[in-house]
């Protein structure tokens, strides 16, 4: 049994075996943390939603052992219905009423956070719930699967959750019954989530939609509490919320990443504005938009106090192009195009697309406690190493020495706290991504993408380490669940947004940072070995050479023997360049001993480069759509770092890579290497990202192409020396998907238990 156990992703089968062996041997945390992997993982089917019932069950959680074994029955597994009956029927709801005197038995100051006077450092997760096939709006229900993926992150020894808006009551129900069934317990951080306000179509903060922003957090507070009946409406929640999660909630942050312009325009509008409340006011040097985010906490801590008679830690969302720290090398988009000016440069449109990362601060020390008062306020920052361009440029951050060595991250880490003091600050987002593509360089490698699952757990770990050597109060790592609904600015142009929850886009970064990879079903593994392709039909084939081709909703892919170097063409829109008779190709592919590379078509690639200002001035601009115009094949260049102009006139010159440029290398056993594109053993074995073909949609499917994508119903593959064929292709409305636990998950459960059995009881 032990061996079908080893690596990161044993068969459902030997989970199953294994989770009832330590049932029946009365290990029930051991039995829960099986289980709890199976429906997590959506593995088992009814059978494991069966043993996670009768773990809960065994370990007095009666409730949880209703819902999961109600999961089992629902799934088809017909025993969990006689289990079901011999439970006790559910104890009615206990009534809500206000506690007295005002408590506040959370609290975030000195630099911690407390609870009820111990100081706890923040270790914890977000968590995002949008399964592949889903807008993040679109939650699920199942009690069961909240259970599972929370026992998930407490076994993994985390002690914090955060979510970012409210979730369905299953959810809360789920961690109620977790936190009653351990002794550790897995606090929460709320958010209160919100869109801009010309998303939502109000002219300003004020008025109207601070009006819903305040009702929004008032139903947050109620349903913490197990108080709240809302009907369900599109993009948010409801139901009937009864589980009270108040005694675990250790944190509420309202908001979002505000957008810099967004604040800007609100502090041009509003020079005037400042408060002073029940418990915060708005620092005298607190801008207008601090102060408007000093009136939202202190009204929601008013309400929290006068109906449930308790104050809790409160934050907003903030990230580094808001944060308070001046950047010399970031400049705003006027100060970068009059520099560039004044030296005689053109400045072309799409040159300059950054945000203005240092125009405007939203600074939580400038939102404090009224004397006396109970409430206390934390910074948080959704930090990453990458971004913006400050943090990789700004000298004084390239010279900090972290535990592990030279950091640019940990230098910012350090000025946060330098400048925030004794205000706890806590890091809300954290991470790098495992994708093939990279949408921007960091000096020490902590790119935003390009890693293996691995390489993603190995610096994962160590950003981690940084933070906690840095003396923050905490960190949440981002994220649980790979998500794919997520669009990154550098890959986002050529996806059709309406349907990019429906395909895994392995080339955007956004979508590849959970700790629970979410992708295709278990197809082939890249090994070159072929022993997955048996059942499929030769595409090609001629005296021992031949072609097959799959797909899935991540990847062509390809099994090829015969002699190297295989050249083989693809054509996937009309036009292109002519390598046969009726024969128009977009991309010419080669891989053997001298080459491995992927080329487009000249007209059909999506790109323009520009040189305004002569050599060390050039720049990418994004075309829009494209359409093939007969050739020639050109390499396929990104630009995920652009030239700079810092504020002192020094230019930092742009960082471009090939994106076909293909790497050899092999899935690791029970895990994934997206970084790999091909393998060379009994076969060659080849797979291409849909993103890197262009296409908008492979669900559909459909093809980048101008002035729209285009309907394509096969590809075209000509392999020189063996012919063509068309591969036919077949959408999907709801994608196949599977789930699994990634490397950093057990990464970070071994670094998490060293490190609680460091600091003892």
């Amino acid at each position: 049994m032990k061996p079908l156990l080893q690596g990161y992703d044993p068969p459902a089968e030997a989970l199953l075996l294994w989770g009832f062996a330590h049932y029946r041997l009365g290990q029930m945390e051991e039995a829960l943390f099986t289980f709890s992997r199976l429906v997590g993982t959506l593995q088992g089917g009814g059978e494991a939603a069966y043993g996670l019932g009768l773990a809960l069950r065994a370990l007095g959680d009666l409730e949880g052992a209703r819902a999961a074994l109600d999961c089992a029955l629902r799934l088809g597994y017909a025993p969990a219905g006689e289990t079901l009956r011999g439970l006790p029927p559910p104890p009615p709801p206990s009534p809500k009423g206000r506690r007295h005197p005002l408590e506040a038995p959370f609290r975030a100051e000195k630099g911690r956070f407390w609870v009820r006077g111990e100081p706890l450092t923040v270790r914890g997760v977000n968590l995002g719930v949008a399964l592949p096939g889903r807008f993040p709006a679109e939650f699920p229900e199942e009690e069961a699967l909240y259970r599972a993926w929370l026992e998930l992150l407490w076994a993994m020894g985390a002690n914090a959750v955060r979510v970012y808006t409210l979730l369905p009551p299953a959810f809360y129900r789920a961690l109620q019954g977790l936190n009653r069934t351990h002794r550790r317990p897995l606090y929460l951080f709320q958010g209160v989530w919100t869109e801009l306000p010309e998303e939502l179509g109000h002219p300003s903060y004020e008025g109207a939609f601070l009006k819903e922003f305040l009702r929004e957090g008032r139903d947050v507070l109620d349903a913490l509490h197990g108080n709240l009946l809302r009907p369900q409406r599109p993009g948010h929640a409801g139901g009937t919320y009864t589980a009270d999660v108040s005694p675990w909630t250790l944190g509420l942050m309202v908001g979002r990443e505000f957008e810099p312009f967004s604040v800007a325009r609100y502090n041009r509008e509003h020079p005037e504005r400042s408060y002073r409340g029940r418990f915060l006011e708005a620092a005298p040097e607190a801008n207008p938009f601090e102060a408007w985010m000093a009136e939202v906490l202190d009204r929601l801590l008013t309400y929290e106090a006068e109906a449930y008679g308790t104050v809790r830690p409160v934050g907003f969302s903030n990230w580094p192009t808001l944060d308070p720290l001046h950047h010399p090398t970031e400049s705003t988009g006027e100060e970068e195009r009059a520099l560039r000016r004044a030296r005689g440069e053109r400045v072309e449109k799409g040159t300059i697309r950054e945000y203005n990362n240092d125009e405007v601060s939203l600074d939580a020390r400038n939102i404090r406690p009224l004397p006396a008062s109970p409430a206390t306020v934390f910074a948080n920052y959704h930090a990453y190493p990458y971004y913006p361009d400050f943090m990789n440029l700004d000298p004084g951050y390239g010279q900090a020495v972290g535990p592990l060595g030279r950091s640019n991250y940990f230098g910012y880490l350090l000025d946060l706290k330098r400048h925030h003091g004794d205000q706890p600050v806590l890091i809300g987002e954290y991470g790098v991504p495992s994708s093939r593509g990279i949408a921007h360089f960091q000096p020490q490698g902590f790119h935003h993408g390009g890693h293996s699952e691995e390489g993603q757990a190995e610096r994962n770990l160590r950003l981690w380490r940084e933070i906690e050597a840095a003396g923050l109060a905490g960190s949440l790592l981002f994220s649980f669940l790979d998500e794919w609904f997520k669009r990154n600015w550098l890959f986002m142009e050529w996806e059709d947004p309406e349907r990019d929850p429906l395909w895994h886009n392995l080339l955007d970064p956004e979508e590849n940072y959970g700790l629970l990879a979410a992708t295709a079903p278990r197809g082939p593994r890249l090994d070159g070995k072929g022993d997955e392709w048996e059942e499929v039909p030769f595409l090609l084939r001629e005296e021992g050479v031949f072609l097959k081709a799959q797909s899935d909703p991540e990847y062509l892919w390809l099994l090829y023997r015969g002699p190297l170097p295989l050249r083989l063409h693809l054509d996937t829109v009309p036009g292109g360049v002519e390598v046969a008779p009726g024969f128009g190709a977009e991309f010419a592919l080669e891989v053997g001993a001298e080459g491995r590379r992927l080329l487009v078509e000249a007209g059909y690639y999506p790109f323009r480069e520009v040189r305004p200002g002569g050599a060390g001035t050039e720049a990418l601009i994004f075309l829009g759509p494209t359409r093939p115009t007969g050739g020639p094949f050109v390499p396929f260049l990104l630009e995920p770092n652009r030239r700079r102009t810092g504020r002192d006139g020094t230019d930092y010159p742009r960082q471009v890579y090939e994106l076909g440029l293909l790497r050899r290398g092999v899935d690791p056993e029970g895990a994934r290497d997206p970084t790999a594109d091909y393998a060379l053993g009994d076969y060659l074995e080849l797979r291409l990202p849909w993103g890197m073909l262009l296409m908008a949609d492979p669900s559909r499917p459909r093809a980048w192409y101008a002035p729209d994508p285009l309907p394509i119903p096969s590809l075209g593959l000509w392999v020189e020396g063996l012919g063509g064929a068309r591969f036919t292709l077949a959408g999907w409305e709801a994608p196949a998907f599977a789930l699994r636990l990634k490397p950093a998950y057990f990464r970070f459960r071994e670094a998490w238990a060293r490190e609680a059995a460091s600091e003892g009881p």
